[in-house]
């Protein structure tokens, strides 16, 4: 068993608002990520990169979806809904440059893209709008998979208020599966309570799921008491907490998965992501995970 540590998705400006690329690298990897990120520094949310950036869309001002906590651009579909521009490939290639490790690819959900288009037409097919925006994301990963992305990270939060859904997640995440070369896939649910549906999520099409541990409560107990068939990713530390959580408290919560957990990795994150935290947060947040995994890695191989 071995585990590694993640950064979750976005990372914040530094104290003079700097959001420069090799920096925002540069603290991930001497914070101790072992995968990191672009730091999302051109977007918001991944939502909002393929909301703006795919044809056949037009946009509004920001406004607030639900329970979801990143504000997003309004948005409705008035032509065919059609890959544009790259929305994550360039900012891979640009981190794939500057990073000494693993670059972790961030691409929107179909499903929740889907969701958050119907909010706004209400009239339009939920399947439909899915299919469509399977084809769009298909075709980044398939740019990203040519481009040698070892993991692309697909965000699908809105799919854990709609559990009813989960054959049609199933069905458009699919092509993404197929497309994604030699690749991991990961599915990852920020900001979302993934305990009620955690057993349906094990049967997505992908190689690891990235759950919101602040936001799931039960999650850990679940997991303790049936296991896993993905590689998980367990969103342990919060960085809105009053304090970054001890090293001991963080391997307390994973100690008790282990006993049924039989894969070879479990990998430890942020709860979601940084990009909401001063700089100096973030690079706690994952210091004190770095800590924690190695500390949980001595003890399992000891």
């Amino acid at each position: 068993m071995k585990f590694l540590v993640q950064n979750h998705s976005g990372y914040p400006p530094n104290d003079s608002g700097s959001v420069a690329l090799d920096e925002v690298i540069g603290d991930q990897e001497s914070s101790g990520a072992d995968i990191v990120t672009d730091g999302l520094i051109n977007w918001s949310d991944p939502l909002a990169a393929a909301l703006y950036s795919a044809g056949g869309v037009e946009t509004g001002l920001a406004m607030a979806y639900g329970s979801y906590p990143v504000l997003l651009p309004s948005a409705r579909i008035t032509g065919t809904l059609h890959h544009n521009d790259p929305f994550a490939m360039r900012d891979f290639v640009h981190a794939h440059r500057v990073a000494k490790r693993p670059v972790k690819a961030l691409l929107a959900g179909p499903y929740s893209l889907a969701r958050l288009i119907q909010s706004q037409q209400p009239t339009a097919s939920l399947v439909t709008l899915a299919e469509a925006w399977s084809t769009v994301i298909t075709t980044e990963v398939e740019e990203l998979a040519k481009a040698g992305t070892p993991l692309i990270q697909v965000h699908e939060p809105l799919l854990a208020e709609h559990p009813e859904d989960i054959r049609l997640a199933r069905r458009i995440l699919e092509p993404l599966w197929a497309a994604r070369g030699k690749a991991d896939m990961a599915i990852a649910l920020p900001y979302a309570n993934a305990q009620p549906m955690y057993a349906e999520l094990n049967s997505l099409p992908t190689d690891m799921l990235v759950l919101d541990v602040a936001s799931s409560p039960g999650l850990l107990e679940l997991i303790e008491a049936t296991g896993t068939s993905k590689t998980l990713v367990l969103g342990i530390a919060d960085p809105h907490a009053a304090e970054v959580e001890t090293v001991d408290k963080l391997c307390r919560r994973i100690e008790p998965l282990l006993r049924r957990y039989g894969l070879d990795e479990l990998h430890l994150s942020p709860a979601a992501g940084l990009m909401f935290v001063r700089r100096q947060r973030a690079n706690e947040t994952l210091q004190r995970l770095r800590l924690a995994a190695d500390d949980l890695n001595g003890r399992t191989q000891s």
